[in-house]
């Protein structure tokens, strides 16, 4: 089993001198930190209680374990709402799965 915490937050960041942007965050980086796994690994992650972001799975101050099984190889973007809005604000992670 790989387990992994994504911790969730908002992070005011300077993209270049005197401009800034409020990122939402896993573990409070942009990008989140890479996930490994293999094919036919059970993959659970753990977002502790949220601090300041609210997703339409998670409501603020709530926690969530979610657990599944990688049965295809490939590269895959995890986000817990909107992909749109994931990508906009910056909270996502990439899933690495290799082959068995």
């Amino acid at each position: 089993m790989v387990k992994v915490e994504l911790y969730t937050d908002e992070l005011l960041a300077e993209m270049m001198p005197e401009v800034t942007y409020q990122y939402w965050t896993y573990n409070g980086k942009v990008p989140a930190p890479f996930i490994r796994a293999r094919e036919v690994d059970t993959v659970e992650t753990t977002n502790p209680p949220l601090k300041n972001v609210q997703t339409t799975v998670i409501a603020s101050g709530s926690s969530v374990m979610i657990e599944f099984i990688i049965d295809v190889a490939g590269k895959y973007l995890l986000v817990d709402h909107s992909l749109s809005r994931a990508v906009h604000k910056g909270a996502l992670a990439e899933l690495i799965i290799e082959d068995k």
